[in-house]
């Protein structure tokens, strides 16, 4: 990844043992607020995927490419890297999108249920 303004988005499939959830949670968590306050992280964010136990989905946003190379060198993703193997039910899936332009759309306000047809 070469450093221009681009922003970079992760999205990663983090597949774990059911029975250690609790474990599960807790790294998570862990990770999750320690990578937040990290310089270039725009949102970090770990979600349980609805009808499918024990499967999580990681979404990160860095401000560019060097600030994500940064957090692989962080405390915070050495521990998630040594920790997450023994819970993990299968390898993750993870893909680094670069990101050269972002549209964030208009809220056009509360249906009018007269003009639904």
């Amino acid at each position: 990844m070469d450093d221009n303004q681009d922003s970079v988005v992760v999205i990663g499939d983090v597949y774990t043992l059911v029975g250690r959830r609790d474990e599960v949670i807790a790294l998570l968590s862990d990770t999750q607020e320690r990578a937040r306050p990290q310089p270039g992280c725009v949102s970090f964010s770990f979600a349980e995927v609805v009808g499918d136990p024990g499967h999580y989905v990681v979404v990160e946003e860095w401000s560019d490419p060097a600030a994500l190379r940064t957090h692989f060198t962080t405390d915070a993703f050495t521990s998630y890297q040594e920790n997450v193997g023994e819970l993990l039910a299968r390898p993750s899936e993870v893909r680094i999108y670069r990101v050269s332009e972002t549209t964030r759309p208009v809220d056009s306000g509360p249906m009018d249920p007269r003009r639904a047809d």
